[in-house]
């Protein structure tokens, strides 16, 4: 498994808290198929804006080819907080998934969304510190989804999200 923040990124641009919805937006833009987030457990404060849940939307609404990949440590907490992100998961369930890894995040202070072409940001969960980003390069990006699928495919759907959606 790559440590994701081992990675020696070509471009690193600082990434300002205020500026996440617009992040979102432009890794949206140049996925064509997958987005990928990882995070220990996913900060409402981020995940329940109105403009970043309709950028999801919109992206696995575009094609039924496309797909939000989450892999959360602490799901339980998406249903603690009464997650807009997970109201949409209910709705879109065939789109976004919801998986907890087998493994804890080496660095669960920190949030990745990782592009299916040559995007990438993190962020700390701590919305006061900067984040990260990269829209170009593509050979870290495809290292870190690699990392992001082998820990998909041994991840299992959680259990607790998945007995609410059989209600």
């Amino acid at each position: 498994m790559i440590d994701l923040n081992t990675l020696h990124w070509q471009t690193k641009l600082n990434l300002e808290p205020q500026y996440w919805p617009l992040r979102i937006d432009e890794i949206c833009q140049i996925s064509s198929r997958q987005l990928c987030i990882r995070a220990e457990s996913l900060p409402n404060a981020l995940f329940s804006r109105e403009d970043v849940l309709a950028t999801f939307s919109s992206f696995v609404r575009y094609s039924r080819h496309r797909s939000i990949c989450l892999l959360i440590d602490r799901p339980e907490l998406l249903l603690k907080d009464d997650s807009d992100l997970l109201k949409l998961q209910r709705r879109l369930s065939s789109s976004i998934q919801i998986r907890k890894p087998q493994l804890a995040l080496a660095n669960p202070d920190r949030l990745f969304v990782i592009s299916d072409h040559a995007g990438f940001i993190s962020q700390p969960l701590d919305a006061e510190e900067m984040g990260f980003y990269s829209f170009e390069d593509k050979v870290n990006t495809l290292k870190a989804q690699q990392s992001f699928q082998a820990d998909w495919q041994r991840a299992e759907p959680s259990r607790i999200l998945r007995q609410l959606s059989a209600i």
